[in-house]
């Protein structure tokens, strides 16, 4: 690339380094790999002056290298790393110091667009200018010249293509975005799904960064994630981690490199372990606030960091609820499903989260709640009474209020963290109100499609039982119902895997602030969730934390799981019963609708 190439506004792009040309399998060389068998990126022998740090890995008999340039790195040692999350709705970052400790954070939201149906876009521009703001943010609570380096975490998968100057092509299409199916469909076609779960560990669909570049027609460009491209913007290298390339749905677990027969030719990142760094360039330092030559580490997905920022250890779970829910049991080998009814995904250190993806969750929260007091200003708070919510005021209500809603093409998303924080609470309340038995049976499907046990790209939500009686109460409630039974679902598969029918479920994100849904949660699976009060940005912290590891410091969280503000909510042994009927009953509704005789 050359020197003289510029990168998008808003803000000044970094400098492009000596950045090589990424390629597809099998034309790279073939360095040591790591402890995943997974492979650095080679360092180019005519950079700069470079300085070798070098730091023990999980593994002791393992030194894992990152080079940085000399003449950039600070003298002084740093008090605070900055972990940064690139979500579906919002960027949170923070700041946190050498015990674990937050002492800084900040968030940025942008929008999705919705131009068609089954679109779901943004604009990278939005996620810089967030980044810049959410930096500008944290400067104003902790110095610059006290950061030690950043971290990086981001939703996946979500494609952006780009040029042979590193430009993006067109917006961004996120995770939500179904318009590949079959473009996945031919991929499947081709190779089996056996086969290609058997190599990737995944179950591909639409949602995959290959079949979406696909779809788009921009095959001949780079394929590239959400964040190996705001690491491009950082630091002008671009990369991806094992976690993030599993999103690409061609990435082989065994071998730990690309599958050159899935690539087909597609221009995609190297590889790299999550914990190497890049330095910050001049551009980006300037637009960001913050000394040059900052340590940029690679981080790996959203869920993978949740896990790390908790510090979680093999054989446990968490439940990562936000936009969509990821469950997520930790294991320690690289272990299938016979039924592919879960993802593999490499974690940040040795062993592998088996993933389940609930794809609406938050997402399907926020759109009900907004249906149901449109405006958000408190028009429907009249709802309550003896039965909160009947259908007809509602209607009422949004008729007094018209607007264009989520869905509607053409129209501007929302997202569950961008929903005005009243109106979600508000439905929760009015669920609390609401007799379990009075709801309808609510399948939550209307992303649509569902990546948890399930895994079937036709599904859409539904409701049955609606009654002149049935409120808004009902509603909301019944759709907790729906979602908590794929959750038990997804759990109980988990469960058979990881042998621990009964070990706590550890909850975070901003959906695990619900009292309701946790306590359904815990009844419903017959497990204790543990939820760690007033802290929903692990993912954040994870990248932080593996900042402080690359720098060779290896940060706590300060106890998180053990301090006196986790709360743990106990299962109800009386209400099995009730939730196994629940999930009889959602079971045969969707049985008869989308599999009848």
């Amino acid at each position: 690339m050359s020197s003289s190439q510029t990168l998008p506004e808003p803000g000044p792009g970094p400098e492009p380094g000596p950045e090589p040309e990424p390629v597809p399998h099998g034309q790279t060389p073939e360095p040591e790999p790591d402890h995943h068998g997974y492979t650095s990126e080679p360092e180019s022998d005519s950079a700069l002056d470079l300085l070798a740090l070098e730091f023990e890995s999980s593994q002791p008999d393992r030194l894992i290298k990152v080079c940085h340039p000399l003449r950039q790195r600070q003298e002084s040692k740093p008090s605070v790393m900055i972990g940064l999350d690139l979500g579906t709705s919002a960027l949170k970052a923070l700041a946190l110091d050498a015990s674990g400790q937050v002492v800084a954070r900040a968030r940025m939201a942008y929008p999705t667009h919705r131009p068609a149906a089954g679109a779901a876009e943004q604009n990278p521009a939005d996620w810089w200018a967030a980044l810049t703001g959410c930096c500008d943010q944290l400067t104003r609570q902790v110095a610059a010249e006290s950061w030690g380096g950043i971290g990086l975490s981001a939703m996946m998968p979500t494609l952006v293509t780009l040029d042979a100057a590193y430009r993006p092509l067109g917006p961004a299409i996120t995770w939500q975005d179904t318009r590949a199916s079959s473009c996945a469909a031919q991929l499947v076609e081709r190779f089996g799904a056996a086969w290609l779960y058997e190599t990737t560990g995944q179950r591909l669909d639409g949602r995959y960064l290959l079949p979406m570049a696909r779809q788009a027609r921009r095959g001949e460009d780079t394929v590239a994630g959400a964040k190996d491209y705001l690491l491009y913007r950082l630091t002008g290298h671009l990369a991806t981690d094992p976690s993030t390339a599993t999103g690409y749905g061609a990435f082989d677990l065994r071998s730990g490199h690309w599958d050159g027969q899935i690539l087909d030719g597609a221009k995609v990142p190297p590889v790299v372990p999550g914990v190497t760094s890049y330095a910050l360039s001049d551009a980006a330092a300037a637009a960001l606030g913050c000394p040059a030559g900052l340590p940029v580490t690679v981080g790996a997905a959203d869920s993978v960091m949740a896990a790390h920022g908790l510090g979680l250890t093999t054989g446990q779970i968490i439940y990562v609820a936000g936009t969509s829910t990821v469950i997520l049991g930790l294991a320690a080998d690289r272990r299938l499903d016979p039924d592919r009814r879960y993802l593999v995904t490499p974690l940040a250190g040795a062993g592998f989260g088996l993933e389940m993806d609930l794809v609406a969750t938050g997402s399907a929260l926020a759109w009900l709640a907004r249906l149901l007091r449109p405006d958000g200003s408190g028009a429907t708070a009249g709802l309550r009474g003896d039965r909160p919510g009947k259908l007809d005021d509602a209607a009422a209500t949004a008729s007094a209020s018209p607007q264009r809603f989520a869905f509607e093409p053409g129209g501007l998303e929302v997202n569950a963290c961008q929903c005005q924080g009243d109106t979600v609470r508000w439905a929760l309340e009015l669920a609390e109100q609401s007799d379990p038995d009075s709801a309808p049976i609510f399948l939550p499907h209307v992303a649509p499609g569902e990546q948890g046990a399930l895994w079937n790209s036709q599904l859409t939500g539904l409701v049955s039982g609606l009654t002149l009686a049935t409120g808004a109460g009902d509603l909301v409630r019944g759709l907790i119902t729906g979602i908590v039974v794929e959750s038990r679902r997804c759990l109980a598969v988990l469960a058979d895997q990881l042998g621990d029918p009964t070990g706590e479920v550890i909850t975070t994100g901003s959906g695990a602030g619900s009292a309701l849904l946790r306590q359904e949660l815990a009844d419903a699976s017959g497990r204790p969730v543990r939820h760690v009060a007033g802290e929903g940005d692990h993912s954040a912290i994870g990248a932080a934390k593996l900042a402080w590891q690359a720098a060779g410091h290896d940060a706590q969280l300060g106890g998180s799981l053990a301090a006196s503000q986790s709360g743990l909510t106990l299962p109800d042994p009386a209400r099995a019963d009730w939730w196994s009927a629940a999930a009889r009953a959602a079971d045969q509704l969707r049985q008869r609708v989308f599999q009848p005789d």
